[in-house]
């Protein structure tokens, strides 16, 4: 079974037991951005409601991130050779540091590319583009930002 394990200034793993603080975090941050609700659970390439079904899934089958302040969450998961980040919820901060995250594992495993995909609206893309993730449209309902990790 997973551990908790701190790494990128606070940032978790999370356990099953966790699902409800997980889908609060999330309904928090859709009363503030209402689009927020469309993110739901992304899962091979379709998304998913935002349940504890599928949020018990994501733990089972990817990497569940979470901050120590309950200030926001993301999903991550190896595909063909990349990390992809996905379901982002909360403020930046958080945000940044779980995707710091995935780029450290990626570092550490030899994975050379992480993919974040996010909605259309996503309101924080300027501050991904400052991190260095370049925007590569595929034609989804959808935006893939991606970055070499070195």
């Amino acid at each position: 079974s997973k551990t908790k394990e701190q790494t990128v200034e606070g940032i978790m793993e999370e356990l099953l037991n966790d699902i409800n603080i997980i889908l609060e975090i999330a309904r928090t941050s859709i009363d503030t951005i209402p689009y927020l609700k469309k993110i739901g659970i992304y899962w091979n390439w379709e998304w998913q409601g935002l349940s504890s079904t599928a949020i018990e899934r994501a733990i089972n089958k990817a990497i569940v991130l979470v901050d120590q302040n309950y200030k926001g969450f993301g999903i991550l998961r190896r595909s063909r050779g990349d990390i992809e980040v996905t379901s982002l919820y909360g403020d930046f901060d958080s945000i940044k540091r779980i995707i710091g995250y995935a780029l450290n594992l990626g570092y550490k495993e030899g994975i050379k590319d992480c993919e974040v995909i996010v909605p259309k609206e996503w309101h924080y893309k300027e501050e991904l583009q400052n991190l260095g993730f370049i925007e590569n449209p595929k034609g989804h309902t959808l935006l893939v930002f991606e970055k070499t990790i070195v």
